[in-house]
């Protein structure tokens, strides 16, 4: 039997999981729960030169497998982590990675710009980066040219 924390189960995931897991006398591993997110990834976020920087990091995630959405002002990264092909059949010794569908919603400051031109995402390596503007960059001072009526009129003819 392997040893495990069940109070840290308790707090990551849900009751239901832990339970299963605790009473699974399956050689495979742990019973999978039919539940709609089984996982929430970690993540850090920064703020550099103007630019806001968030990283997930999902480890064994497949890129098909990840979504990335943006609701009003909440980012939400959600996906799916499947278990690889070569363990199936395979006696579970030890299993410290979570499987399943994984949803993250990540609420943005004001600050940040969200239009979706600007904003940028990049999978390297099991971590998804994502950057963002942050508005201040675009209210910075600088000066305004005033055009006369003469000049206007002009512009319209051409």
């Amino acid at each position: 039997m392997l040893k495990s924390n069940l109070f840290d189960e308790l707090m990551t995931n849900s009751f239901e999981n832990a339970f299963n897991r605790f009473f699974s006398n399956s050689q495979a591993g742990p019973a999978l729960v039919a539940t709609e997110t089984t996982w929430i990834p970690a993540a850090e976020a920064f703020l550099k030169d103007d630019v806001m920087a968030l990283r997930v990091f999902l480890p064994g995630v497949d890129e098909q497998k990840i979504s990335l959405e943006l609701k009003d002002n909440i980012l939400i990264v959600s996906g799916e982590r499947v278990p690889a092909q070569s363990n199936h059949g395979a006696r579970t010794l030890l299993n410290e990675l979570p499987y399943g569908k994984f949803e993250r919603h990540i609420a943005l400051p004001e600050e940040v710009l969200t239009d979706d031109q600007k904003c940028k995402a990049a999978f390297r390596d099991g971590v998804l980066e994502i950057t963002l503007p942050v508005v201040s960059q675009y209210l910075r001072s600088r000066k305004i040219p005033i055009q006369t009526v003469k000049e206007q009129k002009q512009i319209a003819a051409a």
